[in-house]
């Protein structure tokens, strides 16, 4: 799940405001954050329904994860897939949805001195600027996409934006935990959201070797005889008589 290229960027100062300018922000107005990701969220669809492709459900747990990492940016002054504690998109996503089962891939964006009354014509800014991208474009159009999540804050007129967009296979009907100790059991049920699709194994990945630690073991139960460490669970998911793909799902922690 390779994650987009920075959007645009726009300098903004590292350092504390002074008292002019921050007395400046306080007087600006508020920007209506619900208003302008619906808008942003309405002209992609646009766009891909322009493209002869499906439009995009809104999924409000992935928004939540993308908004987090828009307020990240701008509380810690960087601007980047990854933060500053290393962690990239898709492990924010494991650690912090504990259902989904899928791919995401990531946009995010910055301006700073837009002016927060004209929401209207900071989301055709925004999107205009993500569809004039190579990359940010393949990803808001990627025909096997499902969902879209979007993030946005503002400090006065310093805007953060995130977005999510993903095709999202199923989720497990019970959150996966977070820790499970070597020898124990693991059993998943999975709501499979694609026609036809179902789910019927899972293994443990690790992205520090980059490879499975374990053979692919059945959903209705398998003990789980990983060396201690931090894996992603992954699924083993076909749609009809089709091979099986492999989506990941959530991070999970095994513990002596």
């Amino acid at each position: 799940m390779k994650g987009a290229l920075v959007a645009a960027l726009l300098a903004i100062s590292m350092g504390g405001a002074g008292q002019e300018e921050r007395a400046a922000k306080d007087r600006a107005p508020s920007l209506p954050i619900p208003l302008l990701e619906q808008r942003i969220h309405d002209l992609i669809n646009t766009e891909r329904i322009q493209s002869q492709l499906p439009p995009l459900k809104l999924n409000e747990r992935l928004s939540k994860i993308a908004r987090d990492h828009s307020q990240d940016m701008a509380s810690r002054r960087f601007f980047d897939h990854v933060n500053p504690d290393g962690q990239t998109s898709v492990e924010r996503v494991a650690i912090a949805h504990r259902e989904l089962i899928g791919t995401v891939d990531e946009n995010i964006w910055m301006e700073s001195g837009f002016d927060p009354s004209r929401e209207r014509r900071l989301a055709e800014t925004i999107v205009e600027k993500l569809l004039a991208s190579p990359t940010h474009r393949g990803n808001l159009l990627k025909p096997d996409s499902t969902h879209l999540a979007i993030g946005v804050v503002s400090d006065g007129s310093d805007i953060s934006m995130t977005q999510l967009v993903a095709r999202i296979e199923g989720f497990t009907s019970a959150p996966v935990p977070e820790t499970v100790k070597r020898g124990e059991s693991l059993t998943f049920a999975v709501k499979a959201l694609v026609p036809g699709a179902a789910c019927s194994q899972f293994d443990l990945w690790s992205p520090q070797v980059g490879r499975r630690v374990l053979d692919s073991l059945p959903l209705s139960g398998a003990r789980i005889d990983a060396v201690p460490g931090v894996y992603r669970v992954r699924f083993y998911c076909a749609e009809g008589a089709g091979r099986p793909v492999i989506y990941s799902g959530p991070r999970l922690e095994v513990r002596n």
